[in-house]
């Protein structure tokens, strides 16, 4: 009996289990999230015997190669309710459309490029070096290269990047009309920005006139110009209206006929001017005037020194060459030369860079008299008259005839003295009354040398008491003699007489009595 009730609790409760394993079964099947996997898995790889949920996934499970999908980066952290929703597992086939399939495109098809061209899976905010910005058609350049993308993305709700423009204006208005130094709202000025500026810097603006003007290049100091000099604002119209940018007469009538009204000067400014420095000419007046160099001084002088309003000469004839004086300073020959006989050929004398800085060659001019010494230094007056004719009659042999000019020297000096004409002896051509007579010693009586030197005080006077008359000589005043006693002395010599020219015929040397 007891055999027979414990089989039957057995079938009783083996059926219970049956019973609930069906109903678990069926549960189980009815919420099952594999259960369209078509994968081989143990269930302890995800799920053990503390809890059935969560799972823990384990090293035991590839999602790689057991899903077709891959988790890498970020991905490989992600909880996987985060893609399975409810831990539906049911629906592989939501990662075989790309990323969009969980992440929102924000650019809402703005870019052709896949997200793995500037995403990636580490982090799918921040944009790696793979993106490109040309890929928008707006290279970044320039001081665009630093600033922040908000900057001119500034539309989050509706994606970052969708929706702009390319056009500097567009993101530089409030720069076009608020500029400090040009006022380009009233000027008139052009939108596109990049005509003056550079994505560089907004400052300082490259202003490109030729391109601006059609062609007009700004040359040399119209660089520095202000702009107000040739156009009006806020129309911004030329005052003047030149043909070409070497056009300068359209620009600088006034200023031509300022300075050269009249004259036939041409047009063309710049063969004198240069774009540099307008006061700076560059003046060929050879040139012009068809061969006639401006030497020396005559560069330096004004215009209207021989030039009347007009640029006619004041001089008629007029010079033949840059060397002919005579035509033009006409009046200074005369002034100083007229009827001397002095050649035309005013460069014998004077030179172009001072013409009262005369170089006159008195050898040349004269047929071969040099004027040594102090002569260099008399007036021409001195010499000759106001036809600068000669003084003197006859003229002198050469420099070294003295006697002919200075005859009246001679005869003041040394008539009947009977001193030689010959000047040179004892004067010289740098003083004429420093004389240095050096051949008493020899000619007459030794004086330097012997018994009297250093016994005189260099003057003649002091033995040739008539100071016309170098014949007569006194020994007796010097040497202060008595006549007595030197008539004892000398009363043994035949013929003695108490005079000097008696001293002289018996001491011609100087010397007396050993």
């Amino acid at each position: 009996m007891t055999i027979k009730f414990e089989i039957k609790q057995m079938l009783i409760l083996l059926i219970s289990v049956l019973a609930n394993s069906y109903l678990l079964a069926q549960e189980a099947q009815s919420v099952n999230p594999h259960g369209k996997l078509s994968i081989d898995i143990n269930c302890s790889s995800c799920h053990n015997a503390e809890a059935w949920s969560p799972a823990k996934q384990n090293m035991d499970f590839d999602h790689d190669s057991q899903t077709n999908f891959a988790l890498i980066g970020k991905h490989g952290i992600t909880d996987c309710e985060s893609c399975h929703l409810e831990l539906d597992f049911t629906e592989p086939s939501i990662f075989g459309e790309g990323c969009e399939t969980c992440h929102v495109d924000v650019h809402q098809g703005t870019f052709s490029q896949t997200c793995t061209d500037c995403h990636n899976q580490e982090n799918f905010t921040d944009v790696d070096g793979m993106f490109i910005h040309t890929m928008t058609n707006f290279p970044l350049t320039g001081a665009h290269q630093q600033i922040e993308c908000q900057t001119c993305h500034v539309d989050q709700s509706q994606g970052h990047f969708t929706n702009l423009d390319f056009e500097c204006i567009d993101c530089h208005e409030q720069d076009y009309e608020a500029a400090e130094t040009v006022n380009h709202v009233d000027g008139a000025y052009p939108l596109t920005c990049e005509d003056c500026h550079t994505t560089l810097a907004w400052q300082p603006a490259f202003f490109d006139h030729v391109t601006a003007s059609q062609g007009f290049r700004l040359l040399g100091s119209h660089e520095l110009v202000d702009c107000a000099s040739c156009h009006i604002f806020p129309s911004n119209d030329l005052i003047f209206n030149p043909s070409i940018d070497e056009d300068c007469y359209a620009c600088h009538a006034e200023d031509y006929e300022d300075e050269h009204g009249g004259t036939g000067f041409p047009t063309d400014c710049l063969a004198c001017h240069n774009v540099n420095n307008w006061d700076g000419t560059d003046f060929e007046h050879t040139d012009i005037s068809n061969g006639f160099e401006l030497l020396g001084a005559h560069r330096k002088t004004d215009c209207n020194g021989c030039h009347t309003p007009d640029f006619g000469l004041v001089f008629t004839p007029p010079p033949v060459d840059q060397n002919d004086c005579f035509s033009c300073h006409a009046d200074d020959y005369a002034d100083e030369h007229a009827g001397s006989g002095f050649p035309t050929d005013c460069q014998t004398c004077h030179n172009v860079n001072d013409w009262e800085d005369a170089t006159f060659e008195h050898s040349s001019a004269s047929g071969g008299f040099e004027l040594l010494g102090a002569h260099n230094q008399s007036d021409c007056s001195s010499c000759h008259a106001s036809d600068l004719s000669l003084v003197f009659n006859p003229p002198p042999a050469d420099q070294n005839d003295c006697y002919t000019c200075h005859v009246e020297d001679y005869e003041a000096e040394h008539a009947g003295t009977g001193f030689p004409t010959d000047c040179q002896s004892c004067h010289n051509v740098d003083n004429w009354e420093e004389a240095t007579f050096d051949d008493h010693d020899k000619l007459y009586f030794p004086i330097f040398s012997g018994e009297h030197r250093g016994e005189w005080n260099n003057d003649c006077q002091s033995c040739h008491i008539v100071p016309t008359d170098f014949s007569q000589f006194e020994c007796i005043t010097c040497h202060e003699h008595r006549e007595s006693e030197v008539n004892d002395e000398h009363d043994e010599v035949s013929g003695y007489i108490y005079l000097s020219t008696a001293c002289f015929s018996c001491h011609p040397d100087g010397k007396g009595d050993d």
